[in-house]
Parts: C-alpha cells; sequence; structure tokens
C-alpha cells in the first residue's frame, strides 16, 4: 500500500499555521470523531513536523482544547450574528435552534468528556463572557429581564451539554428513540417552553404596568 504523501513545506506565521493546524483538525473530527485528532496525521497533512505542530499547542490535550474552542465561537458568533439581524418567521426560534443543535451534536460528546476528564477547559475564555452577551441580546429583544434572560440561556445550554454527554443514555431508560429525530423534537419542546415563558414574561410586565 502507497504511503500517501504529505504536503510540501511552506513557511507560515505563527498565526497562520495554527490556523491550518485547527482547521485540518476539524475536518479530521467531523469524518472521524475524536479518535481522527492524531498528531501524526495532522502533521502530515498540513506539512509540518510533530516537533512544530506540538510548539504551537504544547500537547495533544491542549489541541483538542483549542478545537473545541473553535467550534464553540462559531456556534457564539453565529447566534449573536443571527441575534443582530431582525427576527424572521418563528422569532427567534430559529436563532436559538440552529445554536443549540451544534453545540449538542453527538460527535462532541466524547471529545467534551474526554477533555473534561483531563483537566482541561474547553470553552471560549471566561472574560469574554460570550453567554452573556447572548443573554443581553435576548434581553434587549423581549422584555425579560437580563437576569431571567441568563436563566432562560442556561437552562437550554446546561440541557444541550447533558444532550451531547449522555443523552442516548438517558432516552433509553427512558424508552425514547435515539435517533436524529427524537433530539430534534427534545430540543423543538426545550425552546418551546423557553419561549412560554418568554411571553409569559411579557405579559407580567404588561399587567405590571398598569
Amino acid at each position: 500500500m502507497q504511503e500517501k504523501k504529505s504536503k510540501s513545506r511552506v513557511r507560515r506565521s505563527a498565526e497562520d499555521a495554527r490556523e491550518e493546524i485547527l482547521a485540518t483538525a476539524e475536518q479530521l473530527f467531523l469524518k472521524e470523531g475524536p479518535d481522527g485528532i492524531r498528531i501524526a496525521e495532522i502533521s502530515r497533512e498540513v506539512g509540518i513536523s510533530h516537533g512544530t505542530l506540538l510548539y504551537h499547542f504544547k500537547s495533544a490535550e491542549k489541541l483538542r482544547a483549542a478545537l473545541y474552542q473553535r467550534l464553540s465561537l462559531r456556534v457564539r458568533e453565529e447566534a449573536l450574528q443571527g441575534l443582530d439581524e431582525p427576527p424572521g418567521e418563528g422569532g427567534l426560534i430559529p436563532v436559538f435552534n440552529r445554536a443549540l443543535k451544534n453545540m449538542s451534536l453527538p460527535k462532541r460528546g466524547p471529545l467534551l468528556a474526554w477533555l473534561l476528564a483531563q483537566g482541561e477547559d474547553p470553552f471560549p475564555a471566561e472574560t469574554e463572557q460570550g453567554l452573556g452577551q447572548i443573554a443581553e441580546k435576548l434581553a434587549a429583544h423581549t422584555e425579560v429581564s437580563l437576569e431571567d434572560s441568563r436563566q432562560l440561556i442556561l437552562l437550554p445550554v446546561l440541557a444541550m451539554f447533558g444532550e451531547c454527554l449522555v443523552g442516548t443514555h438517558v432516552r433509553k431508560r427512558l424508552g425514547l428513540d435515539t435517533d436524529e429525530s427524537s433530539r430534534d423534537g427534545f430540543r423543538g419542546w426545550l425552546l418551546q417552553v423557553v419561549a412560554r415563558e418568554v411571553m409569559g414574561s411579557k405579559i407580567r410586565a404588561s399587567q405590571g404596568g398598569e
């Protein structure tokens, strides 16, 4: 069997090298799951040495954590962008539905569990307050207080992390299906619960202002 040839090595800035490494790791992750994030394979695909890759990420754990952060940042940025646009059909629900679906993809569960078990913090920096920004935008779009908006964000986010980590196991024990349509159904139900709470807050605010 002919060995796969690596890319020819070219000079890159540190930022470009990190980006290409992460982009390659993401492709392998989406194709093969967490087992696809192999240092040797990524080095070969990018056209760098094993040592050079570790120079940028220090360890395989740090590379996997950086990849998870990259995926999380994309979900956050898409959600923030959606909240900045005029609400379409269905209001804000489609925006949150896309974000929560990407957050809870089953393929991400094993990677997240492994990183947490290794003591890594695989989420975007706490100082960025990304979820806080989303809560602020939700409050601005509705008559829900900022504190209530934070709680309304916390509920589905925690549910979706549970979904990707143990959703299949819990469903089996409830006698529920474990396929994608079952996950979609639960997510839709959860968002309707949140939407009802938002509408209830609007009604209560209106009554209180009379």
